[in-house]
């Protein structure tokens, strides 16, 4: 028996699930959860076997998750279902340890036999993703120290005096590393820049 624990903060889409996984052998619901916190209370004292589990929740993202459960548990096997299928952070949750990706495109098909491949200690990737995401992406992943300090703290919304006070540089060096930046990414505007970063995940890959 395979025991599961549902993350995902959309009611629709945990009755999808159980109605989908009640009805398949070999697999029962202990326990569901609507955000991060409630999953990193509830799952120590069910203790799954197998965590589904979305990447886009109300409080914290699925690295979050992935990361903290993992710290409890070594051992957990945890499912990745989210609509992102490009960009960093598929690569960023499978190297987290997460041991399957599938996209919520795929059919009550996939799924299943995501979950059985996972429960088993196999990766499952799915097929629907963009195998260019698991290599990288060569422009954010070579940013300086200090250039992803910069680009980390304006997609939190910080302006240049709340950068420049945290990194304790001047506001004038934190207006050369944007510039740097949007040369580097290849676009002529902050809002390009961060439009550029949230597509590739860039902020998940580390916590925020």
């Amino acid at each position: 028996m395979i025991r599961i624990f549902i993350v995902d903060d959309h009611q629709l889409i945990r009755s999808g699930y159980r109605l989908l996984l009640t009805n398949a052998a070999g697999i029962q619901i202990v326990g569901e959860a609507q955000n991060a916190s409630e999953a990193l209370t509830i799952i120590p004292r069910v203790l799954p076997d197998l965590v589904i589990c979305d990447y886009e929740l109300p409080d914290q993202n699925g690295l979050f998750v992935v990361k903290h459960l993992l710290d409890f548990d070594p051992k957990l096997k945890i499912l990745i279902v989210s609509v992102i299928r490009t960009g960093l952070v598929p690569r960023q949750l499978l190297a987290a340890g997460a041991l399957g990706y599938v996209t919520k495109a795929g059919d009550a098909s996939v799924l299943l036999r995501a979950i059985r491949q996972v429960a088993k200690g196999e990766r499952y990737i799915d097929d629907a993703l963009d195998g260019a995401v698991l290599f990288g992406d060569p422009i954010f992943d070579a940013l300086s120290g200090r250039l992803r300090d910069v680009l980390i703290l304006m997609l939190e919304g910080k302006q240049n005096p709340e950068i420049a006070a945290e990194l304790r540089i001047t506001e004038s060096t934190i207006r050369s590393h944007k510039s740097v930046l949007m040369e580097k990414v290849g676009v002529i505007s902050e809002r390009a820049l961060l439009a550029k970063a949230r597509e590739a995940g860039f902020g998940a890959k580390y916590g925020r």
